[in-house]
């Protein structure tokens, strides 16, 4: 009976040390303590009640059996603590934490805290999903006027009172003829704030006169044949587009009245005020107001014809003859030939067909892409094939004449079957590249020069090891009537790094005539292209395409 006491004794003495053990490891929710100071107010302190639910994304055994918690957010960098303790930031994970529930709170300024509890399982990589709610304050907008209002240039408040993310906010109210007024707020939570908008009158003001041409034909009906004004007004009022020719005599007068807005513009049809043609001849535009006068000088060209399209025919990016720019404000080109290509120093004379087509975007004096393909049947089995493509950046820089300067360069890549690499000049299109281009226009006439490189270290095999190509080349385009232009482009290409030595220097010379037949949204182009080699090798490709230029 001793025994049996005893035993009753030892126990209950385990089970009550048990129990303090038990209540010392774990909070009465359930959550795990030990790692927990007694001081920390937001864990003592929780308010139970506004809780969310933290979505499980997933549940899975670990590989290598570690207890792992993660914890995301729709907010990144959100500091997360865990028992009031601060753990990292999401999105987080932690590992070999005990067995059970935790209690987990998400802060980043500008949201709510969110609050939370996950349960962690021993061995297993559990993913939680924990939504923050972003916090906002009100601004209440009053001022002098009624009309549009406009925040930060992008913004039009829709009432009175609008929602605005709480910290510093910067408003800027923009009203049509009145001065700009800046605000600095404080934004709080929930809170809403007054702000007085005064709005000054502004008087009327004229400036950044400008045109997208300088060169027109009114007999052309595209925007070759006009000329787009624009300038900015700072308020309602009056002013007058007067054009002049060279003697000082006003050919045409319009009055613009009644402006609603900072940017205007005017389209002249460059006819005059009894609406004929105006004649060949320098003009001056004259923008006229109560306070002001800006002048521009423009050139009316009769022999001017809607911008000719030299689309590159080979897998060149700039092309064999360097592109010229368009000054048009959008141009769209489609460009489609053959070029049979012929050996004048082998016995096999005949080498294959290049069939080739191309496409281009050109916006205004801006930039350009250009893309295009190629397809060499006769040459091989299957048929060699190559694309290319290149985003061209340039500006025109008007002189004091009816020239302009043009500086560019060019970024392209491309790819090419290696079978293309036997036929010459087609070993061009394969890697990444680049290069500049200048140029000096005029109405009838371009001389441009190009130098630009590809370096191909992407198709390394026994037979073709790489290399970087350099190709230099000079072109002239002079227009012989409205209708036809003729090229001419000489080019010199130097490989490195080419196992084959008969690829190491090439020189091309192009000549091609352009000409629209029928109408300015058509081109025909003829011509040939001469290759030569250092090693005497000697090339001849005739080519032909239809251009539709839209």
């Amino acid at each position: 009976m001793n025994r049996l006491y005893r035993f009753l004794v030892f126990l209950i003495i385990l089970f009550s040390l048990q129990s303090f053990v038990f209540a010392k490891e774990y909070h009465p929710f359930g959550v795990v303590t030990s790692s927990v100071s007694s001081q920390d107010e937001s864990y003592e302190n929780v308010d139970w009640g506004n809780a969310i639910e933290a979505v499980v994304q997933s549940s899975q055994k670990s590989d290598n059996g570690e207890t792992i918690l993660k914890i995301k957010s729709n907010v990144s960098d959100a500091a997360v603590y865990i028992n009031g303790i601060f753990r990292g930031r999401t999105d987080l994970a932690i590992k070999n934490l005990t067995p059970g529930l935790y209690y987990v709170q998400l802060r980043k300024f500008g949201y709510e805290t969110a609050i939370a509890l996950v349960y962690v399982r021993k061995n297993v990589d559990v993913t939680y999903y924990i939504e923050m709610s972003k916090l906002y304050g009100f601004i209440r907008i009053n001022n002098n006027m009624t009309g549009e209002k406009i925040e930060n240039d992008d913004f039009v408040p829709s009432s009175t009172i609008e929602k605005y993310d709480i910290g510093i906010q910067t408003l800027t109210f923009r009203k049509f003829g009145y001065y700009d007024v800046q605000k600095t707020v404080t934004v709080l939570p929930y809170i809403t704030t007054d702000i007085n908008v005064v709005y000054k009158p502004r008087p009327f003001e004229i400036s950044g006169f400008g045109m997208n041409h300088d060169t027109i034909n009114p007999s052309i009906s595209n925007t070759r044949g006009k000329i787009r004004f624009s300038y900015k007004v700072t308020a309602p009022g009056r002013a007058a587009i007067v054009i002049k020719n060279d003697d000082g005599y006003e050919v045409f007068s319009h009055v613009m009245k009644d402006f609603f807005q900072a940017d205007q513009s005017y389209t002249f049809d460059g006819k005059d005020s009894y609406g004929k043609k105006l004649t060949d001849g320098k003009y001056t535009a004259y923008l006229v107001s109560d306070d002001a006068v800006i002048s521009k000088k423009f050139y009316v060209d009769s022999r001017l014809t809607y911008g000719f399209a030299s689309l590159n025919s080979s897998t060149m990016a700039i092309g064999d003859v360097p592109v010229i720019p368009t000054d048009m404000d959008f141009q769209f080109s489609w460009n489609s030939g053959i070029k049979p290509l012929f050996s004048l120093s082998s016995s096999e004379t005949f080498t294959g067909i290049g069939l080739y087509s191309a496409l281009d975007f050109a916006f205004g004096n801006h930039f350009e892409i250009t893309t295009s393909v190629l397809g060499w049947p006769g040459s091989g089995n299957p048929v060699p094939f190559g694309i290319t493509g290149a985003f061209k950046v340039y500006t025109l820089i008007p002189t004091d004449g009816q020239s302009s300067v043009i500086l560019g360069g060019v970024v392209r890549g491309g790819g090419t079957d290696k079978k293309l690499l036997t036929l010459p000049g087609v070993d061009e299109g394969y890697g990444f590249g680049g290069g500049i281009f200048a140029g000096l226009r005029s109405p009838f006439l371009y001389l441009g020069f190009a130098s630009d490189f590809m370096n191909d270290q992407l198709n390394k095999s026994t037979y073709y090891n790489g290399f970087v190509l350099w190709k230099n080349s000079v072109a002239l385009q002079a227009a012989f009537t409205p209708r036809i232009r003729g090229n001419l482009g000489v080019s010199f290409s130097n490989t490195f790094w080419e196992k084959q030595a008969s690829w190491a220097q090439v020189i091309k010379v192009d000549a091609s005539m352009l000409i629209k037949p029928v109408t300015d949204l058509l081109q025909f182009e003829v011509g040939a292209s001469a290759f030569r080699f250092k090693t005497g090798e000697f090339y001849l490709s005739p080519k032909a395409s239809l251009t539709l230029v839209l």
